[in-house]
């Protein structure tokens, strides 16, 4: 979800709240499994209300991204982007979501907060592209999501600032 707030564009994120299966207490975009034969842009307002109480009226869908593959949990992700004219009433499901983290557009192109983490995982231990906020490191198939959305937006407006070439 993007939306304007304090004369900038932010993206919603939530901090998963540590007694979930999947992903417990890492920065995530709101989702979740389809339903009864929903469809994945269905599957994504249902999940947007759910998780962080924005209603469908309030938003629109404005495409979709590549799909993700998340390795850790096995699931394939259908990433959409919705748009919203305003910043919306958030009311976060306090057993989902921990945290509502609302970033700024400007702060996810700004290179100074692009990190490089080294993680264990059963076993193997690798490297992983990560962007810090507030604490937090925003990483793993979210992070893939938020650089393909940055990559989107800096062809949709011109003035977005660009990554520097590498030396």
């Amino acid at each position: 979800l993007v939306y304007p707030l304090a004369d900038q564009w932010h993206v919603a994120l939530t901090l998963r709240t540590g007694h979930l299966n999947d992903h417990a207490g890492q920065v995530s975009f709101p989702g979740g499994g389809l339903e009864g034969g929903e469809s994945h842009a269905e599957c994504v307002m249902r999940e947007l209300e759910e998780e962080l109480g924005v209603a469908g009226e309030a938003v629109r869908i404005a495409g979709q991204l590549a799909p993700v593959f998340v390795f850790s949990s096995g699931y394939l992700v259908e990433p959409f982007v919705a748009v919203a004219p305003e910043r919306p009433r958030f009311r976060p499901d306090p057993f989902e979501v921990e945290q509502l983290l609302e970033v700024p557009v400007a702060h996810l192109v700004d290179e100074a907060n692009y990190r490089v983490l080294s993680l264990r995982r059963r076993a193997i231990t690798y490297r992983a592209p990560a962007i810090a906020f507030h604490g937090y490191h925003i990483w793993g198939a979210t992070c893939i999501m938020l650089g393909e959305l940055i990559g989107v937006l800096r062809k949709a407006m011109p003035a977005c600032p660009r990554a520097t070439e590498p030396q």
